[in-house]
């Protein structure tokens, strides 16, 4: 009993401690739901009081003292700028205007004439004038020197002045007033004095929150046990019932109520065992009946399916009959084709052609020591192809043009294969149209094809029309075929583009004209 008793007045005078600290902190909870739990929270609130309130009086020392220094460094500010002024107010005179206006003077000085007065100076028998302007020049500029410096010490000890008073005004709100000052040391001293007594009692308040679980577990076994209690004595009457629906039997015909109850779960048991068999056959018979459903919509589908099949077997089956008879048409035609190619080719590529590109070939490169022909067909039958070679000026016949001639040779050669097919076949059209047609060629080549145009527009009688890129081929081309018998014309067209990015043709027509220079 005497620990117990002993507990018990700790945790007492524990609630009377806490008591008294509450009208500080409000918000604290009650006793009865933690004792522990409130001891912590109660000594955590008293150290931090007392730290606050240790911290406030700190700084008020703190602001107390910048707001002494504050007010000694105002005191010397205003002594010294009142000095100042008074030193400043007796040189009221503007010594360096005076100063300057007397340099302005000094080169005008000549002799000892004075040029503000007239007067002489060399009755005053102290020496030149100039060197008396000279001296006072230097005196007033010393004196002038000498203002300036107590300006500026007057403006840097008003500015000191400025920060002093701006410093005291914000150290002023931080001063403690002795009244406060004696309300947050008794509040600290509280506070630390609370904080003891709470540290020595928190055995006690451990015990509490012992005691108070273990008196509300307590509680609540007894509370259950009283709803136990009355619950029995109400669900009897239940149990009666229940145990002669599922058995057939009164609970008084067993030794206990347990008992009665053990034997009809044991039955429901059996009866729900019972019917968890039902249910699982029938759940089966369910499955079995969906996949013979499934089964038989499957088969149909599949039959459905057969019969498109065979529908779509059929169609397939007279499309490539079809195809077969298209295909001996497409044979037929290939065939044919091929017969007609060969037959231009026989007709096309024959000596006349070899001998018309030969002449147009060596006439444009008569360096050149291989010329380009088409190999003649050998046979009729068969597949004709038109194979290039080249044959050397001996007649000995050598590789394909690609190996054996230059790029400007090669251009050489399909230009003049153009033109000789061009002559070779019956004419068509009454133009000849030629696209950059002097790629890779020298100026030698440049005028002989220049020349061979100019015999195929006279010759033939057919309109020539040539495009070229460069201004200087286009310059040269324009001269060399302009008419050169009556009834002959050359169009030149420049196309160009405008600042707007708009191409403008810009045509030029000119006409036979007799040259009198050489007719006179």
């Amino acid at each position: 009993n005497f620990p117990q008793s002993r507990v018990s007045s700790q945790c007492k005078s524990t609630q009377t401690l806490l008591d008294e600290i509450r009208p500080f902190f409000p918000d604290l909870p009650s006793f009865d739901a933690d004792p522990e739990a409130l001891h912590k929270a109660a000594l955590q609130r008293v150290v931090d009081e007392a730290k606050r309130c240790r911290s406030l009086l700190a700084a008020g020392d703190e602001a107390s003292v910048t707001l002494a220094k504050a007010e000694a460094t105002i005191q010397r500010s205003n002594d010294r700028v009142g000095e100042l002024d008074r030193l400043l107010q007796a040189s009221a005179q503007d010594v360096r205007t005076l100063a300057n206006a007397l340099a302005g003077i000094a080169p005008h000085v000549a002799g000892e004439i004075c040029p503000v007065c007239d007067r002489d100076y060399s009755e005053h028998q102290s020496g030149p004038l100039s060197a008396h302007i000279a001296t006072k020049i230097g005196t007033l500029t010393t004196e002038a020197g000498r203002l300036q410096s107590l300006a500026t010490e007057r403006a840097e000890e008003t500015t000191r002045l400025d920060q002093a008073r701006r410093e005291k005004l914000g150290v002023e709100r931080s001063v403690l007033s002795p009244e406060e000052r004696a309300e947050l040391t008794n509040r600290a001293g509280n506070m630390e004095g609370y904080g003891q007594r709470l540290g020595v009692l928190s055995g006690a308040a451990s015990d509490g929150t012992r005691l108070t679980r273990e008196a509300s577990a307590a509680q609540s076994v007894a509370a259950l046990s009283r709803r136990q209690d009355d619950t029995s004595t109400s669900i009897l009457p239940e149990i009666d019932r229940l145990v002669f629906e599922a058995g057939g039997q009164r609970v008084s015909a067993f030794a206990n109520p347990q008992d009665a109850l053990a034997q009809t779960i044991e039955t429901i048991d059996q009866q729900i065992s019972a019917a968890e068999a039902l249910i699982s056959t029938r759940v089966r018979a369910t499955s079995e009946l969906g996949l013979l459903e499934n089964d038989i919509q499957l088969v149909q589908e599949l039959e459905a399916a057969r019969k498109e099949l065979l529908a779509r077997s059929k169609e397939l089956e007279d499309a490539v009959a079809g195809v077969d008879l298209v295909r001996e048409h497409a044979k037929d035609l290939a065939e044919a084709a091929d017969r007609a190619r060969s037959k231009i080719v026989t007709s096309v590529f024959n000596n006349t052609l070899n001998k018309v590109w030969r002449d147009l070939f060596v006439r444009l490169a008569p360096s050149e020591q291989f010329v380009p022909s088409f190999r003649l067909p050998q046979s009729e039958k068969g597949s004709v192809e038109a194979v290039l070679e080249t044959i050397h000026r001996s007649g000995k016949v050598s590789g394909s043009p690609g190996a054996m001639l230059s790029q400007g040779n090669l251009n050489t050669a399909a230009l003049t294969l153009f033109l000789a097919l061009h002559l070779s076949v019956p004419a068509r059209m009454p133009w000849l149209v030629l696209d950059d047609p002097v790629q890779s060629m020298d100026d030698v080549h440049i005028a002989q094809f220049a020349a061979l145009l100019r015999t195929l527009s006279k010759g033939l009688g057919k309109q020539l029309v040539v495009a070229v890129h460069e201004r200087a081929l286009f310059d040269y081309l324009t001269l060399e075929l302009s008419p050169a018998f009556p009834g002959d014309t050359l169009i030149s067209i420049e196309i160009s583009r405008n600042f707007e990015g708009t191409a403008v043709a810009t045509p030029r027509v000119f006409a036979y004209s007799e040259d009198r220079a050489i007719a006179a």
